[in-house]
Formats: C-alpha cells, structure tokens, sequence
C-alpha cells in the first residue's frame, strides 16, 4: 500500500519553524531527544525513529503511521494504551481514574489483565 510521504528537512534555511515544531510536539511526549527523524501524520506526532523500529518489528507500521485507529501492539504489551482507563501501579491492576477498585489484586507473573 503506498503512502503518501513529505520529507522535510528542518536543518534547511527557512524550516526554523518547523524544527520549533518538531521539537516541541517531541518534547509533549515525553522524548528526551528532540532530534530528527520525528516522525507525523500530518500534524499529529507518531514517534521518533526508535519507536518506528518497535512498530516494524511489531508489524504494526500502520497503528503507528496513525492510518488505523486503535493501540499499538506495544502499548498494550506495556499497559500504556491512550484512553484504556486501567492504571496499573505498583503491580497492582484495577486503578479506574487513579482508584482502586476494591475487588483489585495484585498480578501473578504468568497472569495478565486482559478482559477480552
């Protein structure tokens, strides 16, 4: 499937404010290094090359590219889906909106939270 692709160099004369940009979108998300390649759909920010190297080896290049909709499979292995509403904390599973269920219990090592 191609994809239509816009490669952008901000060390160009003129792309200051693209390389603003980039660094700052980076920054939001928690990226020690704001150096290039970053990587976006459109405005939206995907990743940096580290993380585009996860999601080949996952094959999930388009969860990442943002051209299907739902988690990575990466952020489902580490917990850190956006918008899943479960916290884990301290090996503990079953935080809602920073608290505790009451029937919480702490995880097993072969266990998993998974619902479905």
């Amino acid at each position: 499937m191609p994809i239509d692709l816009q490669i952008i160099d901000v060390t160009e004369p003129g792309r200051d404010e693209d390389l603003a940009f980039m660094q700052e979108e980076a920054k939001k998300h928690n990226k020690k290094m704001q150096l290039p390649p970053q990587i976006f759909n459109d405005d939206v920010y995907c990743g940096d090359y580290a993380d585009f190297e996860v999601a080949n080896d996952d094959d999930d290049i388009m969860r990442f590219l943002k051209l299907e909709t739902g988690p990575t499979k990466s952020e489902l292995l580490n917990n850190t889906a956006p918008d899943s509403g479960l916290i884990t904390q301290n090996g503990i599973s079953g935080h809602e909106n920073g608290e505790i269920k009451e029937n919480a219990e702490p995880l097993g090592e072969h266990e998993s939270n998974d619902t479905a």
